[in-house]
């Protein structure tokens, strides 16, 4: 299998760094070949724009979806958003793997859905046909939030709102299906928690189980929990 992880995170300290290199190890130690989008390293660019095309449809009018989809016709992408749709093509799974900021995903992973799941590339927006059918697509992220942040009743609204349009996004990765989620607290036990989800990915379990707890909030995790990582308070 063949997988790609757009990774959105500042810090390469940080606990999303660390889930990266567990899928990153996990998956490749299970024989799948893996590639990394470190969007932040990369300097990618977020803003969708006329200097996204080597080659304009109309150069007098500025229209970002009949624009996608010429150049999607004539492979006129820019380097950078070419590269990124190589790799898109190449992969069977795609994991976004980030942090919830605002009730939301980084600016900068927005700008890569943007730029790189384009019209004529994932999708035909004048049919709202997929084009890239058959991938699989997985949401990876953390939060800091307590378990009233995800539900109906509070201020924020629960976790699938929050995502709902890079579940779109994803969404077009994934067909019709919906994008799994697997949302990971800051803490040791859960990191291996992760390192369990990724192996049974390895293994081709893609199913979603989730959990509710009191004390941490929402998680969850795919495939089959670690039974001998006692979940604590670290």
């Amino acid at each position: 299998m063949n997988v790609l992880i757009v990774y959105a995170h500042p810090n390469p300290r940080s606990f999303n760094a660390a889930m990266r290199e567990a899928a990153v190890d996990t998956l490749t130690e299970a024989g799948h070949a893996v590639q990394v989008s470190d969007l932040y390293a990369m300097h990618f660019k977020a803003t969708l724009d006329e200097h996204d095309f080597k080659e304009r449809q109309n150069p007098n009018f500025f229209d970002p979806t009949n624009e996608q989809y010429h150049a999607a016709m004539r492979g006129s992408f820019a380097d950078d958003i070419a590269k990124e749709i190589e790799k898109v093509d190449w992969a069977n799974l795609v994991i976004f793997q980030f942090p919830l900021w605002w009730q939301s995903f980084p600016a900068i992973l927005k700008g890569w859905c943007d730029r790189v799941l384009a019209n004529g590339i994932a999708v035909n927006f004048a049919t709202y046909d997929p084009l890239l059918s058959g991938k699989k697509a997985l949401l990876a992220f953390t939060t800091g939030g307590v378990l009233r942040c995800t539900l109906p009743t509070d201020r924020w609204g629960i976790l699938t709102s929050c995502l709902r349009s890079l579940a779109t996004c994803s969404g077009r990765l994934a067909s019709k299906s919906c994008p799994r989620l697997l949302l990971m607290a800051s803490a040791r036990s859960l990191l291996m928690s992760a390192k369990w989800s990724y192996s049974a990915i390895a293994n081709g379990c893609f199913r979603c189980d989730s959990k509710r707890n009191p004390k941490r909030g929402f998680s969850a995790s795919l495939g089959c929990r670690n039974p001998r990582v006692k979940e604590t308070d670290e």
